[in-house]
């Protein structure tokens, strides 16, 4: 896909380690192509852990994640419903 300037819309979405690979299938069966994959850390209505290190209790706050982002054309209407 050739994207020329102002023409086009960055998607992002954050999901959990174990479900990267059946989301990464949907997108290419979708004929999504050109992402980017990143590991992040973060938390958004997951409880916080508690873990024990020597001795002490500690309250992990951020959970390990994976960021996608995925450019696309804003002029491109074709939608997909990937399942999750």
């Amino acid at each position: 896909m050739h994207i020329t300037a102002g023409t086009a819309a960055l998607v992002a979405a954050i999901v959990r380690p174990e479900r990267l690979n059946k989301v990464l299938e949907a997108l290419y069966l979708a004929e999504v192509r050109g992402l980017t994959v990143s590991k992040v850390q973060g938390h958004g209505g997951a409880t916080a852990q508690v873990e024990t290190y020597r001795d002490t209790t500690v309250k992990i706050d951020l959970q390990a994640t994976i960021r996608l982002e995925v450019a696309c054309a804003s002029g491109d209407r074709s939608h997909h419903t990937i399942p999750w």
